[in-house]
């Protein structure tokens, strides 16, 4: 039939129930929501690999991204009103295109995608230019754990997300940055 197969075990009938997710090539990572109705999943869909939401009760699936850009390691956070993944894209726009490979950098950085909102801008989690971040995990808020080779070896990094005033007009506009310290030193 294709697509990948999903198992649940259910709990009150101690059997396991098979699910099939159809026009998946194959599933490269996933995280549940913090209720557990729905998971993100970094999928392979017509040889591209993008960001999903499934939701379980209904059985039904959400493309977030759609593009050349490789997307990988989504976890929900915020209480699943937003998702940090890793990606290889060069800017922090969602634009449903399948152009060139010119779009996308060799690095990878931390991307947050605003879920409750379905916004199409994303933000980027940056500090430092060609250096590889992936596996984001969050562990309060605005405050994120990720690997990145910054020394040529993978260390654990902890990175604390803020804001500051940037100018005032009629609105007031805010400048994002990160600060990232690192937990391992292994060289």
């Amino acid at each position: 039939m294709g697509g990948v197969d999903l198992y649940f075990y259910r709990l009150s009938t101690g059997k396991y129930e098979k699910k099939n997710l159809l026009y998946f090539d194959k599933i490269l990572d996933f995280s549940y929501s913090h209720d557990g109705s729905q998971f993100v999943f970094s999928a392979v869909k017509e040889g591209l690999n993008d960001i999903f939401i499934h939701n379980i009760v209904s059985g039904t699936n959400e493309q977030i991204t759609r593009d050349i850009a490789d997307d990988f390691n989504p976890r929900f956070i915020q209480g699943s009103d937003a998702i940090i993944f890793s990606s290889n894209r060069i800017n922090d726009t969602l634009m449903f295109s399948r152009k060139t490979l010119q779009e996308t950098s060799l690095n990878f950085d931390l991307f947050i995608y605003d879920f409750k909102n379905r916004s199409k801008m994303l933000t980027r989690l940056s500090e430092w230019k060609y250096v590889d971040k992936h596996n984001p995990f969050q562990i309060k808020d605005y405050t994120y754990t990720y690997l990145n080779n910054l020394n040529g070896i993978q260390n654990r990094y902890l990175a604390e997300f803020d804001s500051t005033i940037s100018y005032v007009d009629t609105v007031t506009h805010y400048r994002y940055f990160t600060k990232s310290y690192p937990l391992t030193n292994y060289s």
